[in-house]
């Protein structure tokens, strides 16, 4: 499922709960921007990548300087909420989001997402 806001479109990517989250690449360049779970990825992985949010972590793994500072005003400690600063942070004129999302059951239910962030129109480096 893909969806558009006026800030970044987001394809969401539903995952089982027991699979073995394949490597994400950049839609750009091909690099390697999240692991497979066998190995970890530098960050930031590639010049487009604008930010991943992981949210076992509950917090950035990496969020690009620039956009870190137009999304806190200033605070970086206000960025606890990911889907309300996606819907109100410019991240490119290109930007491209994607969410996967696993969900199934364990001991009741449980769900996990992760959150990567491009810049389609021109990464930084």
């Amino acid at each position: 499922m893909t969806t558009t806001t006026e800030s970044h479109s987001t394809a969401r990517l539903d995952w089982p709960l027991n699979a073995r989250l394949a490597a994400l690449h950049c839609p750009r360049t091909d690099e390697h921007v999240v692991s497979d779970g066998e190995d970890e990825v530098a960050q930031p992985a590639g010049s487009y990548v604008t930010l991943i949010y992981p949210e076992v972590v509950g917090d950035f793994v990496y969020f690009r300087n620039d956009l870190k500072v137009a999304a806190a005003g200033g605070d970086p400690d206000d960025l606890s909420d990911i889907e309300l600063l996606l819907d109100q942070v410019p991240l490119s004129e290109v930007p491209m989001v994607y969410e996967l999302r696993t969900s199934g059951m364990a001991c009741g239910p449980v769900s996990n997402r992760l959150w990567v962030g491009f810049d389609l129109a021109g990464g930084t480096t």
